[in-house]
């Protein structure tokens, strides 16, 4: 994957020292264009291994819609250990921030010098509020162990009452031309505030962190004739196959026996096998982005996304489109990163689904299981350890 190497280097050359919210230092540059064309394989980074099933479980961690770190840890994953609540924490601290922004949100009123409860309440109305919804309560008034605030998986999927996951699917399903097929993690309402700690920030009822690729989008195009054969059967420079074998080689043999300057005709041999005539990419923005750590998780990520929203859709997955404002790389990481590029860099990986997973068997993104996924041609160097900075 020569672009990812190529944008380390770069910022490396280009980039200017500066500080930044952690004390550490960073070298950084403004604003990043890279690509990722999927029929090239999948862009899952070689030089250093990363863990494809913690992008995996990550990423449906988000598509739960639940910003508490519990499932991810039952799942094995650490990588949002830093910064959720601790119980010591939850203990500790009184919830009145928490309580006091979901009365606001009923339009009650209550002053700073008072904690309500729903048992012993100089405020009627309050009380009745509490005893009403003892659910909500329970629900979401009280910090959890856990709690992150209001990050991806809560923007993604309940940004002021909306569900943009499901948004997206349907309106690309209506209008996929639409310039519209957009998905925003970013709420002012819910920033955190940079003079607070993650923690203290959830409990003051913000995002711990603020997102750092806080928006995406989807692009549909009419695939050509080329792309579609490719879809279906792949070649020499390609690791992208259609699942269904028989397909497959029916596909192989249009390529081979008919007269493929005619492209009507190969169209409606391909549209007799189900083959897409449409293609999906999609791009994502990340205001920061710390290049070693962050973005070869998150291009791999957005790759997995695009590739269940396109098996949803009946569509191909094309292209994965980075785009970057802040792009830093931290100043304790650079001998490290410097070592890293000097390793040989690995053909990329293919990423398939089983061949016995049903077509269109799904509906949500949410729905994939991390063993509906097939991961070959992956030999990457050795595991490499960096320091977050914090």
């Amino acid at each position: 994957m020569r672009t990812y190497n190529d944008r380390l280097r770069f910022i490396l050359e280009h980039g200017k020292k500066r500080g930044d919210r952690t004390g550490v230092g960073t070298i950084s540059y403004f604003g990043g264009h890279d690509e990722y064309h999927m029929f090239d394989g999948f862009p899952l980074y070689g030089n250093r291994a990363i863990l494809l099933r913690w992008v995996f479980m990550e990423l449906r961690w988000m598509l739960r819609g639940d910003s508490n770190i519990q499932w991810l840890k039952e799942q094995g994953v650490t990588i949002w250990d830093e910064w959720a609540v601790t119980k010591e924490m939850v203990e500790h601290m009184e919830n009145f921030n928490s309580v006091q922004f979901t009365l606001d949100a009923a339009g009650l009123q209550v002053g700073y010098n008072h904690i309500p409860n729903a048992y012993d309440c100089e405020f009627p109305e309050i009380a009745e509020f509490f005893s009403k919804n003892k659910g909500v309560l329970e629900e979401y008034l009280f910090v959890r162990e856990g709690d992150l605030g209001p990050i991806y998986p809560t923007m993604w999927r309940n940004n002021n009452g909306v569900d943009q996951i499901r948004a997206t699917l349907e309106s690309i399903r209506k209008y996929p031309y639409s310039r519209r097929h957009c998905v925003s993690a970013w709420n002012p309402r819910y920033l955190p505030k940079e003079n607070l700690s993650p923690e203290d920030n959830v409990f003051e009822g913000y995002a711990a962190l603020a997102p750092c690729h806080h928006f995406f989008q989807f692009y549909v195009e009419d695939l050509t004739v080329t792309e579609r054969l490719l879809v279906a059967c792949g070649d020499n420079h390609t690791r992208h196959f259609w699942r269904d074998k028989d397909v497959r080689s029916k596909a192989c043999y249009i390529a081979l026996n008919e007269n493929i300057e005619d492209d009507e005709k190969v169209n409606r041999l391909l549209d007799d096998l189900k083959i897409p005539s449409q293609g999906l990419s999609i791009l994502f923005h990340m205001r920061s982005n710390d290049t070693i750590l962050g973005a070869p998780y998150n291009i791999a990520s957005y790759a997995m996304l695009l590739k269940m929203y396109a098996e949803i859709l009946g569509m191909a997955p094309l292209k994965v489109v980075h785009q970057v404002g802040d792009a830093h790389i931290y100043l304790n990481h650079v001998d490290k990163i410097e070592e890293m590029l000097n390793r040989p860099v690995p053909p990329l990986p293919s990423l398939n689904f089983r061949e016995d997973l049903p077509f269109g068997k799904y509906k949500d993104p949410v729905e994939f299981e991390w063993t509906d996924f097939q991961l070959e041609g992956y030999d990457p160097g050795p595991k490499m350890d960096f320091p977050i900075a914090k």
